[in-house]
């Protein structure tokens, strides 16, 4: 009796080993297959962050060689800028030295102005003087041609006296 409760114990510390084993072995089957899965998962976030890291790389890049261009068509706009800085100061400095020979030659004009309207304000001067001498002259000449009328009048008369 005691054998057959030993091999009944037995068998049953037995079937029990062997679901332990069984349940051991699923779980390891289960936790590889969890880890398998987690692995690939890990795989697949890798291979997701290496693909952003390239797109961010090339983005980066794109930025770059932009801000280079940039860069590179603000210092062709300040070069132009400057160029055009030194031809307007150029041409500002002819337009001014332009402006001060205008303004000299006004000035010039309006003292040679000043001078001509002198010289104008003597000769009506001088024409008024002649003038007066004229009328003074002509005043003489009519004042002797008078007294000759009056004089061959005179002798007219006398010599009609004497027909007479």
């Amino acid at each position: 009796e005691l054998l057959e409760e030993n091999s009944a114990d037995d068998k049953a510390v037995q079937d029990q080993l062997a679901r332990l084993r069984a349940e051991a072995e699923r779980r390891v089957a289960d936790e590889g297959q969890r880890l398998e899965e987690r692995r690939a998962e890990l795989e697949a976030g890798r291979q997701e962050v290496v693909a952003q890291l390239a797109q961010a790389e090339s983005a980066r890049a794109a930025q770059r060689a932009a801000a280079e261009e940039r860069l590179a068509e603000t210092a062709r706009a300040r070069d132009e800028l400057t160029g055009l800085g030194e031809a307007e100061a150029v041409a500002l400095k002819a337009k001014a030295s332009a402006r001060r020979k205008a303004e000299q030659l006004l000035e010039e004009s309006r003292v040679k102005l000043r001078a001509a309207e002198l010289q104008v304000k003597r000769n009506r001067n001088v024409l008024e003087l002649e003038g007066s001498r004229i009328g003074e002259d002509r005043g003489v000449v009519e004042d002797d041609m008078r007294l000759e009328l009056e004089l061959l009048e005179q002798e007219f008369v006398k010599h009609e006296e004497r027909v007479t």
